[in-house]
């Protein structure tokens, strides 16, 4: 005979399971934070950060070495906390606030991670890759975002605004809803990509990226291509209108017509 109560009984034993496990994971991924606001106030605190205001220019060895480790335990912790955005904003919050040079590099990868509604606005990113990295929601805006990675990334809703993304690659990403209201996309390989879905998008920011004729838009934004007329296109046709005109004014000048000639050699002017 079934025990009707033990049935009626298991969903809620489900229901209970799944956020014991839920307070568990939030728990772990406390602590995780925890740790590494610890460790960063630890290392960043330390006279060696400060000694040579590090940046670009300015950077001893110590102090590059401790920054590559800053930058790649903060990478590690993202992955950790992934699905849980308030925690890893509290981590990218955290390295902004100090007065260093945090550029994420070719040796940083973000492959696979989840990094939804994370705001990256005013950092720096020289090389790194976003490969199918899952986006939705972040921003990037007055980034700069050199020769980086966004292959099959999701980026849909992403806010690139103001964004330098000279170099960058964007194959085969998911662009949907997604900002590039004044982006800079010099030499932007967009070789196939869909822009169909790109808002705030311009004619002169495609024309400056590589392969832009072989991307796909949709039907409105592909007639404004097909139109547009470059001003300094015109400006160097014009030039070249006027020296042909000059040539050909010199050409007429010196080189009188046939009937001219034949009559100047025949009827000779009386000096």
């Amino acid at each position: 005979m079934i025990n009707q109560s033990a049935s009626t009984n298991q969903p809620k034993i489900v229901i209970q399971s799944q956020q014991n496990n839920q307070d568990v994971e939030l728990q772990a991924q406390s602590l995780v934070l925890e740790y590494y606001l610890a460790r960063m106030n630890k290392l960043l605190l330390k006279e060696i950060c400060y000694s040579e205001r590090c940046t670009k220019r300015g950077c001893s060895e110590s102090n590059r070495t401790v920054i590559e480790f800053i930058l790649q335990d903060t990478v590690n912790v993202l992955r950790q906390l992934q699905g849980n955005h308030h925690f890893q904003n509290a981590v990218i919050t955290s390295l902004r606030s100090f007065d260093i040079c945090t550029e994420f590099n070719e040796e940083i990868t973000f492959h696979y991670l989840k990094l939804k509604n994370i705001n990256f606005d005013a950092m720096e990113f020289s090389d790194a890759s976003f490969k199918f990295c899952d986006l939705e929601n972040a921003s990037f805006k007055s980034s700069f975002v050199e020769n980086c990675y966004f292959n099959h990334a999701n980026i849909s809703n992403v806010n690139f605004e103001d964004a330098f993304l000279d170099g960058s690659c964007f194959q085969n990403a998911k662009i949907h809803n997604t900002n590039f209201k004044n982006a800079n996309l010099e030499g932007v390989d967009i070789c196939g990509v869909d822009l169909s879905g790109a808002i705030n998008l311009c004619v002169p920011q495609v024309k400056e990226a590589k392969n832009w004729k072989f991307a796909y838009y949709n039907p409105e934004f592909q007639a404004e291509l097909d139109n547009y007329v470059d001003e300094d296109d015109m400006d160097e046709n014009d030039i070249d209108e006027d020296i042909d005109d000059d040539i050909s004014s010199d050409n007429d000048r010196f080189n009188p017509p046939i009937e001219e000639q034949i009559t100047s050699i025949f009827n000779p002017r009386k000096g």
